[in-house]
């Protein structure tokens, strides 16, 4: 039946995109967690721990990011977040594969 296969290949596409959109959300949070970790490397631990605790306070401003924030550290070292091999990596939103089935 045409119909069910068309619903099952835009349901396989809406997984797809929707696991693109996780993983990206997963790596822009971790790229915070390394300029946050940075920022705060040489920092006296009580000025830290109160721009930790502003900074929790404030991530239900940011609902998009807020999950993936909280699903990571933010006392974690920042060498957790690292890439091997990479410098300082500017992330750009994971592009959609142009496929196409066949009509």
């Amino acid at each position: 039946m045409e119909e069910a296969r068309l619903v099952d290949d835009l349901s396989q596409r809406l997984s797809e995109l929707e696991h693109k959109v996780q993983t990206f959300r997963h790596e822009v949070a971790a790229d915070f967690l390394r300029y946050y970790h940075d920022l705060l490397r040489d920092i006296h631990p009580d000025v830290a721990l109160r721009i930790r605790q502003s900074l929790a306070k404030s991530l239900p401003n940011y609902p998009d990011l807020t999950s993936a924030l909280t699903s990571l550290d933010l006392e974690a070292d920042s060498r957790a977040f690292a890439r091997p091999g990479s410098g300082q990596r500017h992330l750009s939103p994971p592009t959609a594969a142009s496929t196409t089935s066949g009509s």
